[in-house]
């Protein structure tokens, strides 16, 4: 099996040497991104943001972006592209992606072992970052408990649940920031991801709703074509059907990170709060996800909260029982890097 761990712990000795001094965390406004990028993993460095979205920007959901000011104290690794097949099924899994045209559907996986994994549950998800944990000698962060099913065996196609469930998750260290194996993304990590260092609501800027559409349709937007698929440009445009496509076809972000926004929607660890973290401003948010049963999806290129072109952007949220697998549901996989930054 191909080893994943040598890039990573090039990337851990970069982010020691270069950029984890024990000078102050450096404020959003004077954000200097760069891509630091090696063996398909991105070094993302700690810092401060503005989570959320202002009341004016198009397509916003009024009670769940509000906006708080969040500082992110490790550095981290993330997956430069979408988990894909090819990845997934490395591990031994079965693909549970599914491909569709069916005229009731709204979002299509594709195949190919380029293309994301999809389909997939959040318990689905926490056991590959175990699996993958395991097969690099890491620590496991995640406790599963009273599974049941396969992974990777697909979704009920009726009430789209997964084959394989949990009743429960923990972190196997009392943060979820301290386990140095592979894991899901923070929602806060995931959004600074995203936006890499840019306050605007894609990293490529505003979005260009003509003022002739509504902005919950599938219009066609002059800011996410060079940098997303979404509803207008990767399936039918007829009905809004989005289709995954292959990972990495679109411009990267600054951080070098591929489909942060459109293709596959993405599980992070945090239950769904309706109205997000709340007032700040907050350090190192915790996810809570062993206290409310929903968890929260980001990236917003199709699943279960819709195929929609202004919703395309680094602040939306979706809310998702985890056992919803339904195609265009993946992941990415984050790591805490090992520093001053990071857990001794």
């Amino acid at each position: 099996m191909r080893s994943f761990s040598t890039g990573i712990a090039t990337l851990v000795t970069v982010a020691v040497s270069v950029c984890c001094s024990d000078s102050a965390v450096p404020s959003a406004t004077s954000r200097i991104v760069k891509a630091d990028c090696r063996d398909q993993w991105c070094l993302v460095r700690a810092g401060s943001f503005t989570m959320g979205s202002p009341l004016t920007q198009p397509g916003r959901a009024m009670n769940d972006e509000d906006q708080v000011q969040v500082t992110l104290t490790r550095d981290f690794v993330i997956q430069q592209y979408e988990t894909t097949q090819e990845e997934w099924m490395a591990l031994g899994f079965q693909n549970p992606s599914k491909a569709t045209t069916a005229p009731d559907t709204i979002v299509s996986d594709c195949l190919g072992p380029r293309c994301p994994v999809g389909s997939v549950d959040f318990f689905e998800a926490a056991a590959y970052a175990n699996a993958r944990s395991r097969a690099e000698g890491l620590p496991e962060c995640y406790d599963l408990t009273s599974c049941t099913g396969t992974v990777g065996a697909g979704h009920d196609a009726r009430t789209g649940k997964g084959d394989f469930q949990c009743t429960s998750v923990a972190s196997r260290t009392p943060s979820l920031y301290d386990c140095e194996g592979f894991r899901l993304p923070m929602e806060a990590e995931w959004e600074y991801a995203a936006r890499a260092g840019t306050t605007t609501a894609t990293y490529a800027g505003e979005l260009s709703v003509p003022k002739s559409v509504d902005p919950w349709s599938c219009y066609r937007d002059q800011t996410l074509e060079p940098i997303a698929w979404y509803c207008n440009n990767s399936g039918r445009k007829t009905d809004s059907l989005a289709v995954m496509q292959p990972v990495g076809l679109k411009e990267p972000n600054g951080w070098g990170l591929y489909d942060m926004l459109g293709n596959a929607i993405e599980w992070c660890n945090d239950a769904f709060n309706g109205l997000g973290y709340g007032p700040g401003p907050l350090t190192d948010p915790s996810p809570n996800f062993d206290l409310l049963p929903n968890g929260v999806m980001r990236g917003s290129g199709g699943g279960p909260c819709g195929a929609y072109a202004s919703g395309t952007t680094a602040s939306h949220r979706c809310e998702s029982a985890r056992w919803v697998a339904t195609p265009g549901i993946g992941f990415r996989l984050v790591r805490s890097v090992k520093g001053p930054r990071g857990p001794s």
